[in-house]
């Protein structure tokens, strides 16, 4: 991962192909190319990304991120579980405002 020539390109492929979750944390721990969005996407789509992988692209997020994770229907059942168990841990140490944002926003479906 230290080539420069990787490219956003190569990672998306391996982010949304790679059977290895090993792999796909070596992938994850380089600031660069976790960058790209499209990459943390397709991070979330994998199937194989371990929970460690799951927490670093979740953890900083606004709570409706979050929210839209633990219910998207591209994500596999495994990182809606997890998604929605970070919802819960972010929301007690959040902001009131933040809160109350996702609250309004979701209609208080969350």
């Amino acid at each position: 991962m230290e080539n420069p020539a990787f490219s956003a390109v190569e990672a998306r492929i391996i982010a949304r192909e790679h059977p290895s979750g090993v792999g796909l944390q070596l992938l994850a721990h380089n600031a660069r190319i976790l960058a790209d969005p499209e990459v943390r996407r397709r991070l979330l789509r994998n199937g194989h990304a371990p929970t460690q992988i799951i927490t670093l692209l979740l953890r900083s997020k606004p709570l409706a991120t979050i929210y839209q994770v633990g219910i998207s229907h591209d994500v596999p059942e495994t990182t809606k579980t997890f998604a929605r168990s970070e919802l819960r841990r972010a929301f007690t140490e959040r902001s009131p405002d933040e809160k109350v944002a996702l609250i309004l926003k979701t209609e208080g479906a969350c």
